[in-house]
């Protein structure tokens, strides 16, 4: 098990789901059964602006010092649409239109990541998604057949999460929060 002390530590920017949110999307995962992919865990279920990988103490001191310089507003992000991505092999709630305070934010943080010398997205345009569940190739045929639940997330804080490997699986620990305005 990973001690919440040591370094460097697996960590992302994220939006967390309320907990009707939550129950909404495990209550629908119930519904589909098991198979051979791994459900994401209610606790784990966020909306992630960015990947920021293996953080040192200098690193983490300096993210904390800039994270509240982003535009840190209030938006309303619908979540309407399945998708199967077979790179990471996952299978997700997300959509093609990203709100505007979103898709700054995401354009900002990841301006951020640049400077602080972090791994930039390998992705050129940040799309919003909640991943449902993992190892999902057994999903990849029938995913997009299914009705997806609809959601609409309007977060209240953007957290720094430790993403920590603990030997029941991973767990996402909050480590920070900076409000939206």
């Amino acid at each position: 098990m990973t001690n919440e002390n040591t370094w460097p530590q697996r960590c992302f920017l994220g939006f967390a789901l309320s907990a009707p949110q939550r129950q909404q999307l495990c209550s629908w995962q119930q519904q589909l059964g098991d198979g051979n992919h791994r459900w994401v865990a209610s606790a784990n279920l966020h909306l992630t602006l960015a990947f920021l990988g293996q953080l040192q103490p200098s690193q983490m001191q300096q993210l904390l010092e800039r994270v509240p310089l982003l535009p840190l507003q209030r938006f309303s992000q619908p979540l309407t649409q399945l998708a199967y991505w077979p790179k990471p092999n996952i299978a997700c709630l997300t959509s093609e239109d990203v709100a505007s305070a979103l898709q700054q934010m995401a354009a900002e943080a990841q301006q951020l990541m640049h400077q602080l010398a972090l791994p930039a997205s390998e992705h050129s345009v940040y799309r919003p998604h909640i991943t449902l569940a993992r190892k999902a190739s057994s999903l990849a045929n029938s995913w997009q057949k299914l009705v997806p639940p609809q959601l609409n997330l309007q977060p209240t804080a953007l957290h720094l999460y430790h993403s920590q490997s603990t030997d029941t699986g991973v767990r996402y620990q909050i480590l920070n929060s900076w409000p939206l305005v």
